[in-house]
């Protein structure tokens, strides 16, 4: 009915009760709605795909169908593909997972896959041939700035993404508007330094776009860089939290989904706003509402999907409150996802239960932890065999030629790709070299890559790219990516190593491809 072309369904009093009669089934209310959507334009630019309105409403109405459907535990059971919306359906359903705190089956992404290959699209961007480009310049750019601001943000993985993020849906197109919102003015008055080295940095990300910057895109630049700032401030203390959400269970979730993901939240309470007047705030050191309060008590309101503006404006409170907040004891040894979820495992396997439940209360649990991590670790990216050493080159471009010859052989990338690399270089310059010694060649997405995958070489003698911070370069990485996130991690990390003297040290003296994977294993153990 919903995607019935017929009008009788949209304009028959019909429809509407229908719709109204499921909103209530759901509990979803209007607040919840709005944030629904705004999951929806998020996944929009997380894929580049854009919907026509009517697809857009198709589908938030779908979506509270199946909200409806899976909280009565009634999953899709179609014997399904992955398609090209696989990964724009896995996004989607993630969040909703956050949001109403229901397990999300594989079966699920690939029918909600099915369904938005049906919906209408009204444009795709072009960023996403080039991602791995932008994801390589952004990191230049914070590193330009981390050194004006004598801040080292380099580290934060977290920041990372979400400036490529903010940046990709900057790049698909100019901000018309020419206002900021007075939290952003304000931002930029409390933080003169950052808007200046922003400013003066700038230039990296104009010359991969080819157009300058307006007043307003480098105002939301340096909100996401002060965000950064705030929620690194207040990452070695513990904080106690009260959440008031009026849009019930859903909201609430996806609001906690978010603030332990930036901050080291314990939550007291969650309680909805008509019931603040009963809680015990003595217990907390924040209140935190999703909606305006009619209260003379201090509490800062933030979006669900808690933004970066919201990330200044409870980094300052807790900022005010060091040194006085409630003491809470804090895990000295924060275990691995992984030993978390084996012993969800073991306490089913221990339990009294019917086999057919074991077994599906098992599969929500290995479910959960396959779709946590989208990103693949840089030590699966990056085995042992793809290391090699003392490779002769004469020139960079051999060089690129020889770091990409395992890629080759192993079916990541065709031919065509090495010569894409060559000319992306003797085109753009030399970009692709992000750390001394180190040079990162890779291209876009639809130049050849077949698979994920990473490839190292250890030059013999050192060759000359052209970029003088940097050059000589030693060591050479080929990347093969395929999408826009699934080798972003290792990326992030491999940079970061290469950044480090102590490591570039050791890995110069090793004998073998196994040494080096072993250095890489320990030094990444130890960034996380």
């Amino acid at each position: 009915m919903i995607k019935s072309n017929e009008s009788v369904y949209r304009e028959a009093p019909v429809f509407e009760r229908l719709i109204r009669s499921l909103k209530e089934e759901c509990r979803v209310d209007m607040e919840d709605l709005k944030t629904m959507e705004k999951v929806i334009n998020l996944a929009e630019h997380f894929s580049g795909r854009f919907l026509t309105d009517t697809s857009f409403t198709n589908l938030k109405y779908f979506l509270v169908l199946s909200l409806y459907r899976m909280r009565l535990k009634k999953y899709a059971e179609q014997d399904s593909k992955k398609n090209s919306k696989y990964e724009m359906a896995g996004y989607i359903l993630k969040q909703l997972s956050d949001f109403a705190g229901i397990e999300v089956m594989e079966e699920e992404i690939k029918f909600l896959g099915r369904i938005l290959n049906e919906m209408r699209y009204i444009k795709k961007t072009t960023s996403n041939q080039e991602i791995v480009k932008m994801q390589v310049i952004t990191r230049t750019f914070i590193e330009h700035v981390s050194i004006d601001i004598d801040l080292n943000l380099q580290g934060d993985y977290i920041f990372y993404e979400n400036l490529i993020n903010h940046l990709e849906s900057m790049f698909s197109s100019a901000i018309q508007d020419n206002t900021v919102n007075s939290v952003v003015t304000e931002v930029l008055e409390r933080y003169p330094k950052i808007q200046e080295a922003v400013q003066n940095n700038v230039s990296v990300l104009e010359e991969y776009i080819g157009r300058k910057l307006n007043e307003v895109e480098i105002s939301y630049i340096v909100v996401h860089i002060c965000a950064a700032m705030e929620r690194n401030k207040n990452s070695t203390e513990r904080y106690s939290v009260i959440l008031v959400c009026n849009g019930g269970i859903g909201t609430s979730q996806l609001l906690l989904a978010r603030l332990k993901k930036y901050f080291n939240f314990d939550v007291a309470d969650i309680i909805p706003a008509h019931d603040l007047k009963n809680a015990d705030i003595n217990e907390a050191d924040v209140i935190l509402s999703t909606v305006a309060l009619d209260t003379d008590m201090e509490y800062i309101q933030v979006d669900p999907l808690l933004n970066d503006e919201d990330c200044i404006n409870v980094g300052k409170k807790l900022s005010r409150l060091k040194g006085s907040h409630k003491a809470i004891s804090r895990p000295k040894v924060k275990e691995k996802p992984e030993a978390v979820h084996m012993k969800r495992i073991k306490e089913i396997l221990a339990a009294d239960t019917p086999p057919e439940q074991m077994v599906f209360q098992i599969e929500e649990v290995v479910n959960e932890f396959c779709h946590k991590e989208v990103s693949m670790p840089l030590l699966a990216m990056l085995p042992s065999e793809a290391v090699r050493l003392n490779v002769s080159c004469e020139s960079w471009q051999e060089a690129v030629r020889q770091s990409a010859q395992y890629l080759l052989r192993n079916g990541c990338i065709e031919e065509r790709y090495i010569s894409s690399m060559i000319e992306n270089v003797e085109k753009n310059g030399p970009y692709i070299l992000v750390a001394p010694g180190f040079a990162l060649p890779h291209e876009a997405l639809n130049a050849g890559a077949k698979k994920v995958g990473m490839s190292l070489i250890r030059l013999a003698e050192p060759v000359v790219f052209g970029k003088p911070e940097f050059d000589p370069v030693e060591w050479v990485c080929c990347l093969s990516a395929i999408n826009k996130e699934t080798h972003l991690k290792a990326m992030f990390h491999l940079v970061n190593l290469f950044h480090n003297q102590k490591f570039r040290d050791e890995i110069r003296d090793a004998g073998s491809g196994e040494e080096v994977y072993n250095a890489i294993k320990r030094y990444e153990y130890e960034m996380r």
